[in-house]
C-alpha cells in the first residue's frame, strides 16, 4: 500500500509538471485571451476543458497497460511456478471489476486535480508575464505556503515509509 501511495503521489508530481509545461507552452494565446478580458476563473476552466480527454484517455490507456503488464507477469511466473522443483504452485490471472474501477477512479482524481492546480496557477499569473512567454510564479503563491506544502508532503512521503516499513 506503501509503495502504490507513493506512486500516486510521484506520478501527481508528474502530472502537474507535464501540464504546467503545457501551460507555459501557450503562454502567449493564454495572455491574449486575459488581455480580450477572459477572467481568470474562465482561464483556468479553458485549460482544465482542453487538457480532459488527454487525462481521460491517459488513464484509460494506463489501466490497460496495467492489466497488460500483470497478466504478462502472471505468465512469465506461471511457467516458473508450475514446475514441481518449485511445489507446483499454479497462478492464474483475474482483474475485478471494482478494483479496474477504483484504479480508473484515483487515476482519474489525480489527474484532474494536478490539471486544476496547474490551471489554477496559471491563471492567477499576471498578463505581462504571460505576454513574455513565461508562465513564471505567481504572485499570490506566498514562499512560505510553498515551503510548508513542502514540508507537509514530505512528512507524508516519511509517513508512509515508516508504516510501508512497519506494516
Amino acid at each position: 500500500r506503501a509503495f502504490g501511495l507513493l506512486s500516486l503521489l510521484a506520478g501527481l508530481l508528474l502530472l502537474l509538471l507535464t501540464f504546467g509545461a503545457l501551460a507555459r507552452e501557450r503562454a502567449q494565446s493564454l495572455a491574449i485571451l486575459r488581455a480580450f478580458g477572459l477572467r481568470r476563473r474562465d482561464l483556468a476552466a479553458t485549460v482544465v476543458l482542453e487538457a480532459l480527454p488527454s487525462c481521460v484517455l491517459g488513464v484509460v490507456l494506463g489501466a490497460v497497460a496495467g492489466a497488460g503488464i500483470a497478466a504478462l507477469v502472471v505468465l512469465i511466473a506461471h511457467g516458473t511456478l508450475a514446475n514441481a522443483a518449485s511445489g507446483g504452485v499454479d497462478l492464474a490471472f483475474s482483474v475485478r471489476t471494482a478494483t479496474l474501477l477504483t484504479g480508473l477512479a484515483i487515476g482519474l482524481v489525480a489527474s484532474l486535480l494536478a490539471l486544476a492546480i496547474a490551471a489554477g496557477v496559471v491563471a492567477r499569473t499576471c498578463v505581462v508575464t504571460l505576454m513574455r512567454g513565461d508562465t513564471g510564479t505567481p504572485r499570490v503563491v506566498d514562499p512560505r505556503l510553498v515551503r510548508n506544502g513542502g514540508l507537509a508532503l514530505g512528512g507524508l512521503g516519511l509517513a508512509v515509509a515508516i508504516i510501508g516499513a512497519v506494516a
